[in-house]
Order: structure tokens, then sequence, then C-alpha cells
């Protein structure tokens, strides 16, 4: 889909640096698909409008505040992701959430009807020596057949039921924990850091899981493109606040874009400055023409994100920059306008110069493979 959206235009380079990863798969037949094979949680309990109100709270540590100021409420069925650096703040603002910490100042009520489910990477509930079949009739006291639904939904089928909990991988203990917890009435989840240490197969089954899901989600992770596939809403911890952005990943993008050329704006006789785009990765084109260097796969895979991951960060900054472009009161100075020009090529210069760098890329981790 990628390759016939993109093969003619600006991103034909990385269109054709898949294609050429496509080629070099083996075709398979795919797989029978069965209706009651679709991944599926339970339906989550009704639950009040308003799940979490959020009223001028502070969070920290005694006289440590890590944030303050919070106003926001987190509405049923809505999805949060929330976003900042190690050491904003992301795990204490849970914790309080879930009682664990007492606020500094203000308060974190759950609204009613609301039970949340908190999901934790060391699956503390799950019994390692019982099968997958013996820990719900314990638990849950369900019928065979109940049961056997139930974990159909989540893709154990056949014999799964069978294994003992402890021989599962790390993504069938999730899809596992996400199950019990809406079983235990969970119509709030709250989720840190779910796809640690899962494989590309595992996230994408939790994703799946968790789109369908219909109650409210609030996910710590620092995996951007699970967010935003999971995300409707953003909350990202910076200076020591919460800043609300009510769309997805994409759209978190495009408004801290906005922000950025705001900031870099200055009185229409001077040219606009454009602060330079980080470089996303190391020394991997040619050094005065002598060799590249290499990587291995996992490091290949790594540095291909970061690139993918700044080429959408500058392709929105130019998307709002054309935005500008087309509005007519932005050309009525002559020099603002030849301001406007010069950022207009040099960002499609610099989306260029990440595209040559993902091709480069694209093209040692597919040389490693052979």
């Amino acid at each position: 889909a990628y390759i016939r959206r993109f093969k003619a235009g600006i991103k034909s380079k990385m269109a054709r640096g898949r294609q050429s990863q496509l080629d070099r798969l083996e075709r398979m037949d795919a797989p029978v698909q069965h209706e009651e094979f679709a991944l599926r949680l339970p339906p989550a309990p009704e639950s009040a409008e308003r799940v979490l109100i959020l009223d001028n709270l502070s969070v920290g540590y005694g006289d440590n505040v890590l944030l303050h100021d919070i106003d926001l409420v987190l509405r049923k069925g809505e999805k949060v992701g929330l976003l900042g650096p190690n050491g904003t703040g992301k795990t204490t603002l849970l914790k309080t959430v879930l009682g664990e910490l007492p606020p500094l100042k203000g308060t974190a009520q759950i609204g009613n009807r609301v039970k949340v489910g908190y999901f934790s990477q060391s699956y503390e509930r799950l019994a390692p020596k019982q099968t997958l079949l013996d820990n719900f009739l314990v638990e849950y006291g369900f019928t065979e057949e109940r049961t056997r639904s139930l974990l159909g939904g989540m893709l154990f089928h056949g014999d799964d039921v069978f294994k003992e909990i402890g021989t599962l991988s790390g993504g069938q203990k999730a899809r596992l924990v996400l199950l019990k917890l809406v079983l235990d009435g969970a119509n709030c989840l709250v989720l840190d850091e779910p796809t640690n240490h899962l494989d590309i197969m595992a996230r994408e089954t939790v994703e799946a899981a968790l789109t369908a899901f219909d109650g409210t989600v609030l996910v710590v992770s620092h995996d951007r493109y699970f967010i935003n596939e999971i995300a409707d809403r953003i909350w990202e911890l910076e200076d020591h606040r919460v800043c609300d952005y009510k769309g997805n990943y994409d759209f978190y993008l495009e408004e801290k874009a906005k922000r950025r050329l705001l900031q870099a704006a200055v009185p229409s006789s001077a040219p606009v400055q454009r602060k330079a785009a980080p470089e996303p990765i190391s020394s991997t084109v040619k050094s005065s023409g002598r060799h590249k260097r290499t990587y291995s796969p996992q490091e290949a895979e790594k540095l291909l994100a970061k690139v993918e991951l700044s080429i959408r960060e500058q392709e929105a900054l130019l998307g709002v920059l054309e935005g500008r472009m087309a509005d007519p009161a932005s050309h009525t100075d002559p020099e603002a306008s030849a301001a406007l020009a010069a950022e207009h090529a040099a960002l499609q210069a610099e989306i260029e110069k990440l595209m040559l760098r993902w091709e480069e890329l694209m093209t040692a981790a597919e040389a490693l493979k052979e």
C-alpha cells in the first residue's frame, strides 16, 4: 500500500527502497482466516462519562514538585498517550492517579462506576505452573466452553489452552493480562510500557486488542508508532506541566511544528530563522568517498525508525509552512516572502537528505540479511 501510494512524488525514493525490500521476500500463501479467530476483548463495563478528573493537581515527592497546575478530564472511551522524557513525572503521575501516592496539591478523582486496571510488565497475577484452561476454571469458575471462547478471542486456540502460563511468550502474556483486567471489571486501563520486550507480531496483536477495546485507556509508551495507532489524545509532560493535544501522535507532531514556527517567527522585515533539525543518525553515508559504516540488522532497524520519524516531523513542518505560504497576507512584504521561500527550500532539502539516509540504511540492512 505504501509503494502504491508514494511510487511517484517526493517519497518515490522511499517507495523504491520498500519495493526492493519487498522483491527480496519469499512469497507465501496467506493463512486461512476464520472470523471467530478475530482478536477481541470482552466489552468494557459501563462507567460515568468523566472517567478521571484532575483538578489543580500537583504531583511529586515532598518539596520536589514534578508537575503542577494540572486541570484535565479523561472521558469515557478516550485513549490517551502520556509522553515525556524520563524523569519528567510520568510514573509519579500514574501512581498518583492509582492512589499509590498522595497528591501534593489538588485532587485526582476517579469517576463513578470506574474500575481501573493496571498493566504491569512483571505479570504478577499469572501462575506460571497452571495451564490457561485450569487457571480460568479455578479463578473465574467459567465453563470450559466459555473459557475457550474468551481465550480464542485473544488468539489462544486449540491445544494452546493446555499450555503452562510460564511457557508463554511475552506477547501472549501481555494479551492474557489484558483479558484478565477486563474480566475483573476494568473499564479504564492504565498501561505502563505495554509493548516493551515484545516482537513486532506481539506488538501488533496488543495494538489490535486495545484499538478494539471500547473502554478508556491511559498508556505510557516510548513506542511512537504504537501510540499513533492507539491514542486519540496526547498528554505531553513539558516544563513541569501537562500539555493536552486532542488528536493522535501525527496531530501532536503537526501542532508541535506549528508552535516551533510561531516561536521562530520574527518581524516581517527580518528573515525567518529555522532551527536545524537534529541529525537522526550517526555516520551512515560515505565520508569523503571512503567506506560506509556497517550495522547489525537490529541497529539498522532502530536507525530506520528514527529516520522515518524525523521525516514525518520535517514533513509536518513543511505542511504548516506551505499553509502560511498559501496566505496572500504572507507575501505583502517582499523580504518576508523571500524568507518563506528560502525556508521552504531548506525544508525540502532536509527531507531529501533524510530520504537518502533512509535509502542507504535500507540498502545496508538488506545487504546484511542476504
